[in-house]
């Protein structure tokens, strides 16, 4: 395998990964579990990959190696902004000396607390059987815009109430403001158990001017 060891592995693997910003390629979700062994799908997986009639799944190595080269391919980067964040491409892609393929949804989350309040992620079908992708590209392409679909409805939500919450903040201290309550303000936004960031003299410093 192209920066590890391939291990022989036979079983067709999704996966969901995203680029952190700080820990690079990161995995979210696999199936199978990276290094088991599974059941074969059919009477060529069986003469392919093992005479029991089982096959490897990837080990956690070769993930890492193919979510770092899943993950360099985005070509979102070439749209203008917002359309970048709002866009989903699908990416085929072989690697021959590794004898796999791959579709790869890339889409976008929405975070309030991320890096340009976005995460950039990608939903992954891999498959030692390249053949398989484009008899079937059309029904997996569907299959995994379905789920992509309904992990961004998920967020939606969950980016509106992170939203609604700091709104929410932002009131409470207006309204503080409003009343001069520079003492409760101060309180308010203490560390839990710990010193407050600023005091109600400095608070009152700043707002006279």
């Amino acid at each position: 395998m192209e920066g590890g060891t391939d291990s022989g592995w036979g079983a067709d693997t999704i996966f969901l990964t995203e680029f952190h910003e700080q820990r690079g390629p990161v995995m979210l979700w696999c199936a199978p579990e990276p290094g088991t062994t599974q059941p074969a799908y059919s009477d060529d997986y069986v003469s392919a990959y093992g005479e029991s009639g089982a096959c490897q799944a990837l080990t956690a190595d070769e993930l890492r190696v193919l979510m770092s080269s899943v993950l360099s391919v985005d070509y979102r980067v070439d749209l203008p902004a917002p359309q970048a964040f709002t866009t989903d491409t699908v990416v085929y892609a072989k690697r021959p000396s590794v004898g796999d393929a791959h579709l790869a949804v890339h889409f976008s989350l929405l975070d309030v607390v991320a890096r340009g309040y976005v995460r950039p992620m990608a939903l992954v079908y891999l498959t030692r059987d390249p053949d398989k992708l484009v008899r079937c590209y059309d029904a997996l392409v569907r299959a995994l815009g379905e789920v992509v679909t309904l992990i961004k409805a998920c967020n939606r939500r969950i980016t509106l109430r992170d939203i609604d919450n700091r709104l929410a903040d932002l009131e409470h201290t207006q309204q503080l403001l409003a009343r001069g309550d520079s003492t409760e303000l101060a309180e308010a936004f203490a560390p839990s158990g710990g010193k407050p960031l600023f005091t109600a003299e400095s608070l009152e410093a700043n707002t006279a001017h």
